[in-house]
């Protein structure tokens, strides 16, 4: 049972597609955002030619996408935030703390700005993904 353990232990992880073709297996293969950069004899980095794309470049894209992810996370977080302060000062609850005394105005400026701060910077990452 012990020789199969480590059988089993020395096996690497690899994919099976249709028609019984493995994959490269996932620990022989080496990525870009580990290897030295591609330089000239200038030293200026320059991109190899291939069609495919290249591991720093998905790890570009991946990073992207969690970029506007979470710019949006913060919009939609910031909207709720403004949303319950304005209950929260609205005649219906009327919380004196907020209310009475400039925290909830200056809080409501906070948000505000962030709001526009977050907006702005969506739109630029934006302009980058989509490459204008």
């Amino acid at each position: 049972m012990l020789a199969a353990a480590r059988g089993h232990q020395n096996r690497r992880a690899t994919a099976t597609f249709p028609g019984g073709q493995h994959a490269q297996p996932l620990s022989d293969r080496t990525t870009a955002l580990t290897s030295a950069p591609i330089t000239n004899p200038n030293g200026e980095h320059i991109m190899p030619d291939t069609a495919q794309p290249t591991d720093n470049e998905l790890a570009i894209d991946n990073h992207r996408g969690e970029l506007i992810c979470a710019i949006s996370g913060a919009i939609n977080a910031l909207t709720r935030a403004s949303g319950s302060l304005a209950a929260l000062m609205s005649n219906r609850l009327y919380d004196i703390e907020f209310t009475e005394g400039t925290t909830g105005a200056d809080l409501a400026a906070f948000l505000d700005d962030s709001l526009r701060f977050a907006r702005a910077a969506y739109l630029l990452t934006q302009e980058v993904i989509d490459g204008r």
